[in-house]
């Protein structure tokens, strides 16, 4: 749904009053609003192969020092 809208919003363009229209650099049309989808699908790719990295091993623990047997000074 999110998707949908924004692509609409795309296509559709800023709207008479906006600051891109009065500066003169609307954008908008086809062509934009597949770039917005492209650019939506390339972050998302992007985010996903970083996001799931394997965790790291855990550390050994140090095993404990050995008793000093008995009749032995510590």
């Amino acid at each position: 749904m999110i998707i949908g809208t924004v692509l609409t919003i795309a296509e559709a363009g800023p709207g008479p009053v906006s600051l891109d229209a009065a500066l003169g650099t609307e954008r908008k049309g086809p062509g934009w609003a597949l770039a917005a989808l492209i650019a939506g699908v390339g972050g998302a790719a992007v985010l996903l192969r970083d996001w799931e990295r394997p965790a790291p091993e855990p550390e050994p623990e140090p095993e404990p020092e050995a008793a000093p047997a008995a009749g032995q000074p510590a």
